[in-house]
């Protein structure tokens, strides 16, 4: 009667000593890779980890240098459809709209004269801040006194900021 109670032990006892063994090198493993990579068990080797990815998403801005129109689309998984966001949205107000700038995964801006057919440049910055920043930054050393700025950034509403 106590026999099938010990076989049962012993191979419980046998089951657990095997899957020691079997961790032992995956630990030892992991603990040779060099500094910034991880033991990957399925590929059996040190590798890097993925770079992150902030949001996976795509951002335009269409503008129309002959009304100073400019349009944002953000938050989309292709950057065919927030092109085409961006160019419907300006051209519900001016005819001539083309896309500026089209970017992954950071935020975009164009500044411009405010004046028709005045000098414009698109820029790209980590934040909101940054892409306003270079775009603003271009567009007074092309000379204009005065300046707008169209920025945008995924899941985040668009900002018209103009200078004097």
């Amino acid at each position: 009667m106590f026999a099938p109670v010990r076989r049962v032990r012993r191979i419980v006892w046998l089951i657990g000593l095997a899957s020691l063994g079997l961790a032992l090198p995956m630990v030892a493993s992991a603990q040779r890779c060099p500094q910034g990579q991880y033991y990957n068990t399925d590929e059996n080797r040190c590798v890097f980890p993925a770079p992150n990815v902030v949001n996976d998403l795509w951002n335009a801005i269409a503008y129309s240098p002959s009304h100073n129109i400019a349009a944002f689309a953000g938050s989309f998984t292709a950057p065919e459809n927030a092109k085409a966001a961006a160019l419907k949205a300006c051209m519900a107000r001016a005819p001539d709209c083309r896309i500026v700038v089209t970017a992954h995964d950071v935020c975009i801006a164009v500044a411009y004269e405010r004046k028709p057919l005045g000098a414009y440049r698109p820029a790209t910055g980590a934040t909101r801040d940054a892409a306003r920043g270079n775009a603003l930054g271009i567009c007074k050393d092309e000379g204009p006194q005065r300046c707008a700025v169209m920025s945008g950034c995924s899941g985040q509403p668009p900002i018209l900021s103009v200078t004097q």
